[in-house]
């Protein structure tokens, strides 16, 4: 009985000891098992307020736990717990790949953070403290929900394509990319974030032991020329580790910004872990075209290479991102994913996109070629091809010039989805080309209006006032489509065209005589020419017209049937300093005063203005003229002894400088008080074909006085000559009424 009592006992001892192990082992199996995992988020088509989401958790194969629900935080308070969807194997990686799915809708529009938080993270991790048994695994996403009007639209978030748990070779690149499309359009940004853990009360908070893996694993980068590194591409998302020194897993987190008209409106957290072994193994390497565009409506068609440095392996193929999701599946690009096959590795991607996919960014097309290896060792190469889809260009026919106004012919656009056609403008020929992937108007055109896709014709009146004579007005279109995706078109080829030079046109507007009472202005104009008989019948009448810009008051000089009368002198005015402009009506046939053909452009006197300081007088120009002032050297004068005396050039601009520091006309001392007379001739052009000739106006003539308008410079030392005596209370002095006065003299700093 007592050997019996004492096996019992034993066996208990060791059932006991076993049931320990037991808990504990179960316990520390359910404590760490997950690796990395996100959340994304589809809004419901008709309810800008409903959601569905999808939990994507990456666990441990090895460990025995299951998570057959899980639960999602929807940042209103509320929160959701469901069965697992799915759970598949992510070969190689000693991974299970588990999906839930979730459906939710909120009370009111706002911007949303939607969280899961579990416990535990698996225990080989090494980089986030010595216990990641005990850390809780946490990933979140914030979306943006707003009614289908307002100027953001509703949100969706990114959708990952590429698993987040990714195998690497100790010592060699590592590179992944989550290859991310956002299916609203909006442009995505990618950063490194550390992994985060989430406490009850806090909430969501760094990991206190958390260290970026580059940084836990040190060493040098693969040229052993600086540290090892692990970095983003913001604009590809490629993750690059370069390069691992340790053996290990590590995790680290990639944020993925959404951005809507410079606006951050979202993102998706993900958490990824990166598996480094030590294998007998090269990874191989990919071979992808430049980035490049492609026009809406054409196709592209380019071989993807890949090689292994490994003889004996063969290569794998596959190809991620938006342009393989496009809405329509005519348009959505293909790849041949192959099988393994022999190296040096060739897969053929094409593409026809339509006006639906045009984007104001890049798509971002990511290639992965994978080495043969059995599952365990094999390694990866990623890399990201960029393609712009552009709109094609519009189309016009030709230009047609009018009285005063050109209309162009157009061909309705080919791409009905584009929001409008603006129409931009410039002043002669730019010649310009651009590469093939040359969006938006060319250099120094000006957007003058915009129009319909479906507009067949244009007719620029410069917004009903006319356009000039004797300029060539050359035209481009730009289509421009829809936010959110947004986009343009390359511009359209380039018309030009004249309005027929067949009307007279200002000439000469000089002040002959500077008088506040018997002032004179000589005035001219060109002789019609080129004028269509036929359709404009003689007799014609100039008419010269004088707009006094002070008073606003119109005057007519001149009317005559003789179009060889070309000039006319405009007698007793105020020219001291007024402002007059002038110009012409040209009118046709036997009803002539009611057949207006067009009138001139107005064309305005010399507008002088001076500026006098201490040592010098500075002269200020300016004239509104149809012709061409700017870029030609005009003369200043000055009174010397009764006669006017050139004393220098300044070259025209929109309002020309010249300073008179008295080196050609000596100025007196400013003491003199004495008075100095100017004037200024300008010289100006039309272009030859319109009027050879230069074209010379005098300005009225005006006075100025030398002035000290300077503020005096700080005295550098003053010096009182005090001789009173000290006083607490002044009034006690001077109360019979004598002066109490001071004296203090400075010098000038020189």
């Amino acid at each position: 009985m007592q050997i019996a009592a004492s096996y019992l006992m034993k066996a208990l001892k060791y059932i006991s000891m076993l049931l320990m192990m037991f808990c504990w082992c179960s316990g520390t199996l359910v404590a760490s098992h997950i690796r990395g995992g996100e959340i994304t988020i589809s809004r419901v088509a008709g309810n800008p307020l409903a959601i569905t989401c999808t939990l994507t958790v990456y666990t441990d194969s090895l460990s025995s736990v299951q998570d057959p629900r899980n639960e999602v935080f929807f940042g209103d308070g509320t929160s959701q717990t469901v069965g697992r969807s799915s759970v598949v194997p992510l070969l190689g990686k000693k991974t299970f790949v588990n999906i839930y799915y979730y459906s939710h809708i909120y009370s009111a529009f706002a911007a949303y953070k939607v969280y899961h938080y579990r416990e535990y993270r698996n225990t080989t991790v090494i980089n986030i403290g010595p216990n990641p048994d005990q850390v809780n695994f946490y990933v979140e996403s914030r979306v943006l929900l707003t009614p289908g009007g307002d100027s953001f639209g509703p949100n969706r978030s990114p959708k990952l394509l590429n698993p987040a748990v990714d195998l690497g070779a100790f010592r060699q690149k590592f590179v992944h990319n989550p290859a991310a499309y956002d299916e609203d359009g909006d442009s995505l940004s990618f950063e490194i974030a550390q992994s985060r853990t989430f406490v009850t009360g806090p909430g969501a908070t760094d990991i206190a032991n958390y260290q970026f893996p580059d940084l836990f694993a040190g060493g040098r980068d693969s040229a052993g020329t600086a540290a090892a590194a692990l970095t983003v591409n913001p604009l590809t998302g490629l993750l690059t580790w370069d390069v691992p020194n340790r053996v290990g897993e590590f995790n680290v987190a990639i944020r993925i910004l959404e951005w809507r008209n410079g606006f951050q409106i979202g993102y998706v957290m993900r958490d990824m872990q990166i598996l480094i072994r030590d294998l007998q193994n090269r990874r191989p390497i990919l071979q992808i075209p430049a980035d490049t565009c492609i026009v809406a409506g054409t196709s592209i068609e380019k071989i993807i290479r890949a090689r292994d440095p490994d003889v004996g392996d063969q290569v794998q193929f596959s190809a991620f991102g938006s342009a393989f999701n496009v809405a329509s599946p005519g348009e959505r690009a293909t790849f041949r994913d192959t099988a393994f096959g022999p190296q040096p590795g060739r897969a053929k991607f094409r593409w026809a996109p339509n006006c639906a996919t045009v984007a104001d960014q890049p798509y971002n097309v990511t290639f992965k070629v994978e080495d043969s290896k059995s599952q365990n060792f094999r390694l990866v190469d990623i890399r990201t091809w960029r393609i712009k889809v552009i709109g094609p260009a519009p189309i016009i026919r030709f230009a047609t010039a009018s009285n005063r106004s050109i209309r162009l012919d157009i061909v309705p656009y080919s791409c009905g989805n584009a929001a409008r056609i603006e129409v931009w403008r410039k002043v002669d020929s730019s010649g310009f080309k651009g590469d093939s992937c040359y969006t938006g108007p060319p250099p120094g055109f000006e957007l003058i209006d915009q129009i319909a896709p479906s507009a067949s014709s244009y007719t620029d009146s410069n917004k009903t006032t006319g356009l000039k004579r004797r300029v060539t007005y050359c035209y481009r279109l730009v289509a421009i489509f829809p936010q959110i995706k947004g986009g343009e078109s390359r511009p359209s080829n380039e018309v030009c065209a004249q309005l027929a030079i067949d009307i007279p046109f200002m000439v000469k507007v000089s002040v002959a005589k500077t008088d506040s009472l018997t002032g004179v202005m000589e005035v001219a104009w060109s002789k019609p020419a080129k004028i269509d008989s036929a359709k404009y019948p003689p007799p014609y009448t100039v008419t010269l017209k004088r707009r006094t810009l002070a008073s606003n008051a119109l005057s007519i000089l001149k009317a005559t049937n003789d179009i060889e009368d070309t000039t006319f002198t405009d007698s007793n005015l105020d020219t001291k300093g007024k402002l007059y402009s002038y110009y012409i009506v040209f009118r046709f046939g036997s009803g002539n005063q009611t057949n207006g053909r067009d009138s001139s452009t107005e064309a305005q006197n010399v507008k002088l203005v001076a500026l006098p300081s201490t040592r010098s007088i500075t002269l200020n120009w300016e004239a509104m003229v149809p012709w061409e002032n700017r870029g030609r050297q005009h003369k200043v004068f000055k009174l010397q002894a009764g006669t006017f005396v050139e004393i220098g050039q300044a070259e025209g601009a929109a309002t020309t400088t010249f300073v008179d520091d008295g080196s050609v006309v000596p100025f007196q001392s400013a003491k003199e008080n004495l008075s100095y007379r100017y004037y200024v001739e300008t010289q100006g052009n039309y272009p030859p074909a319109l009027y050879k000739e230069p074209i010379f106006n005098k300005s009225f003539e005006i006075d100025a006085k030398l002035e000290d308008t300077t503020k005096p410079c700080p005295p550098v030392q003053i010096t009182f000559n005090d001789s009173l005596p000290n006083c607490e209370l002044c009034q006690e002095y001077g109360a019979d009424g004598s002066q109490i006065a001071n004296s203090f003299r400075w010098s000038l700093k020189v």
